[in-house]
């Protein structure tokens, strides 16, 4: 592995931060192999600490499994090698530490009790699997599961002496169970703790799957010239999956201050400060930001160096092309998400739901309903694709000043580009906003960042102060461009208010509890083309560019004794470009206001 954190040579880019760059290993004339397995749980942890080993350590029971093996040779001697590596995990931890309170009114014992009483729990997922059919798995002891394996297979092919070729396939299966989002929950944490309970099946699994190849050729035309040609793919397979089924996100408070008017008309509410202050009690159902999760990102790259070795100048010159293609699904509480006051009110809604699934407003006014919904024909989910593309050109010489003095100059051009556009929304195009300098602007939901010139040049040197590597001196100044975090862009093609809307209401009967999506909402028909009654959404402004940064360094390596080496570095960073968030819907202060600021 090697990590250049200032490096002057041309052809390392794409960064702001650090090169980070992974060598494999390739088979040779004989055949050779490595195996190993590794195994940890509680067991090899240990129970006492403090001084005198006085004091208990409580440990949570996991198991964690790794083994792997790798093996090499040649398939015709000198002329083609073949290199094979596999790796496996298996990991099971405790999902949740906390149990239910099963004392029936007797002080509980000591430990990690929750104040939810355990036959409130069991009577609970027995109503949701016999009369809901939902599942919403265990209340406590449950395993959260981790699994993923890893394999590389290369081989190198010496086609002559002018002309050698690699080419290496990698992939990674993974899955790993993750606890459900508090984000988005009302009036208290969804979760397990001391006051909460969460049910298994609100977890989700997340999935990330890389498969590439990468095929190299390096090319010796004469003494003087040679050639590296690079292709590759590499496909990243992000998602995720739900547990027990397509289900809404209830989350149930404790009921510490209920509501107690009666809704008679749909719609009907009572403003929020009669609702009080509770807490969440209970949660089940889906995780809010799970369904329809998903990340496709393709990446195809082409690069070519050409190096051209004259005397003390080693010149070279090269081309790249990069083409990154994000199929995008965020579709952020499309299943809904629930708050009822209290179990009663839960029940209430349910039964009525399952007597009258087609009820037009709720028997109970709930403490908040809030989901998003789509706006496309047939409500299907909204799927967007993102098109980023990169060109980029580079030359530069290597001077060999003196032996002992090595300069390195060159100059980089990239034009980091959009392809295609967005989708218009025509509320928004005749809107202002105000931009991060107070300012009136204008934003659109449809024009992509326009391709921008980014040129970086670079120079750096090496002093060999003795000519026997004791003492060397090196640094250097440059820029670098790097990427944004390309959901940034991504966001602004699905948050645009055309393909999906969004609505949140607080002690509200409105919106009657059903198992289906809100989709099933009259209000929430699709009028496709139109802009959603309420919505939020993310642009960019055209102005917007990739990352930039100048960079400098100056260190001294001085070898001390045999091969001890100190190194002393000062390296400087200026931002040139960079990332900035504002809020364009939010109007200044009028510094004095009296209630609630509106």
């Amino acid at each position: 592995i090697q990590i250049n954190v200032s490096p002057y040579n041309l052809r390392d880019a794409g960064f702001t931060g650090a090169s980070i760059n992974a060598v494999t290993k390739s088979g040779t004339n004989t055949i050779h192999g490595t195996g190993f397995y590794n195994q940890r749980n509680e067991g090899y942890l240990g129970k006492k600490a403090g001084i005198g080993g006085k004091q208990d350590v409580v440990t949570t029971a996991f198991d964690v499994k790794q083994y792997g093996a790798s093996f090499g040779g040649a398939i015709i001697k000198n002329k083609l090698f073949y290199f094979v590596n596999y790796e496996v995990e298996r990991r099971n931890d405790i999902g949740s530490t906390w149990v239910a309170d099963a004392s029936n009114g007797a002080t509980p014992v000591s430990g990690n009790i929750s104040k939810v009483k355990k036959s409130e729990l069991e009577d609970l997922s027995t109503f949701l699997q016999t009369k809901l059919n939902y599942n919403p798995g265990g209340y406590q002891g449950y395993p959260f599961v981790t699994k993923s394996d890893k394999a590389v297979v290369r081989f190198d092919w010496n086609i002559n002496d002018k002309h050698k070729l690699s080419v290496r396939g990698n992939m990674l299966t993974s899955k790993r169970d993750v606890g459900a989002s508090n984000s988005n929950s009302t009036n208290g944490s969804r979760g397990n703790s001391n006051v909460s309970m969460m049910f298994q099946n609100s977890a989700y699994e997340i999935n990330n799957n890389i498969y590439g190849v990468i095929a190299q050729l390096n090319s010796r035309f004469s003494n003087k010239i040679n050639n590296e040609l690079t292709f590759g793919y590499t496909a990243n397979r992000d998602f995720r999956g739900v547990k027990g089924g397509s289900f809404p996100m209830v989350d149930i408070q404790d009921g510490s201050s209920p509501l107690t008017a009666t809704p008679t008309a749909p719609g009907s509410s009572v403003p929020s400060a009669q609702a009080g202050q509770s807490r969440t009690y209970i949660s089940f159902g889906n995780d809010p930001f799970t369904p329809n999760n998903l990340l496709n990102t393709d990446t195809w790259q082409f690069n070519d160096n050409l190096t051209a070795y004259l005397g003390k100048h080693t010149l070279t010159a090269g081309v790249s092309f990069e083409s990154m293609t994000f199929t995008n699904g965020f579709t952020a509480l499309i299943n809904g998400i629930y708050t009822f006051n209290n179990l009663n009110d839960f029940y209430t809604a349910a039964n009525a739901f399952i007597a009258s699934p087609s009820q037009s407003f709720s028997p109970v006014f709930m403490r908040n309903y809030r989901a998003s919904f789509s706006n496309l024909p047939g409500g299907v989910p909204w799927l967007v694709k993102t098109k980023a593309r990169n060109i980029a050109a580079y030359i530069q010489d290597e001077l060999n000043l003196e032996p002992n003095f090595n300069l390195t100059y060159g100059i980089r051009f990239e034009v980091p580009y959009f392809s295609g556009a967005g989708f218009t929304n025509t509320e928004v195009d005749g809107m202002s906003f105000i931009d991060n300098n107070g300012q009136s602007t204008k934003l659109s939901t449809s024009k992509l960042p326009t391709a921008k010139l980014m040129i970086s040049p670079r120079i750096g040197f090496n002093y060999d102060v003795k000519g026997d590597r004791t003492t060397q001196i090196r640094g250097g100044v440059g820029m670098f461009t790097g990427r944004p975090p390309f959901v940034f862009v991504s966001n602004k093609m699905g948050n645009n208010g055309v393909l999906s809307g969004f609505v949140s209401l607080n002690n509200t009967a409105a919106y009657p509890f059903t198992t289906n999506t809100p989709a099933s909402y009259p209000s929430f028909a699709p009028n496709p083309g139109v802009p959603a009654s309420s919505y939020n959404f993310a642009t960019t402004e055209e102005s917007f560019r990739f990352p930039k940064v100048l960079r400098s360094n100056l260190a001294v390596d001085q070898k001390v004794y045999q091969d001890i080496i100190f190194t002393g570095e000062l390296i400087y960073t200026q931002s040139l470009n960079n990332i900035n968030y504002y809020n364009a819907n939010l109007r200044p202060s009028s510094k004095f206001f009296a209630g609630p600021d509106t």
